[in-house]
């Protein structure tokens, strides 16, 4: 997906009615989003979009990997901020909840396979 699209998805999933509203409420010229098919933007727009749609840079860039480090999508960034504000003893809770999840919860390609059979 491209750039333009994603932030264009973005906004209106955090409840803008528009695209332009949104470019008033951080200050960018009207329209100046859709341009971005056709121009490059300047670093310090693409972060100012990315800290208010609460996604990082990588992600609206569609760069899934960066040293290494896999990229998050704004629902993971959303479960880690909402970690973050726990006390150490909820941090706890949710750490033992998780585990137990994903003993039940694991992907297809990750339970074992003995003869063609799912275990």
């Amino acid at each position: 997906m491209a750039m333009v699209d994603k932030i264009t998805e973005l906004i209106y999933k955090s409840g803008y009615n528009s695209v332009a509203a949104f470019e008033k409420q951080l200050g960018l010229g009207n329209g100046i989003i859709g341009k971005w098919k056709k121009q490059s933007p300047s670093c310090d727009k693409i972060a100012l979009v990315a800290d208010n749609l609460n996604c990082s840079v990588d992600y609206l860039l569609d760069r899934e990997e960066q040293n290494g480090n896999k990229i998050l999508s704004p629902s993971e960034n959303a479960l880690i901020d909402g970690y973050r504000e726990l006390s150490e003893q909820g941090q706890e809770y949710i750490q033992q909840q998780l585990f137990m999840a994903k003993e039940v919860y694991k992907k297809e390609q990750d339970i074992p396979q003995l003869a063609g059979q799912t275990i």
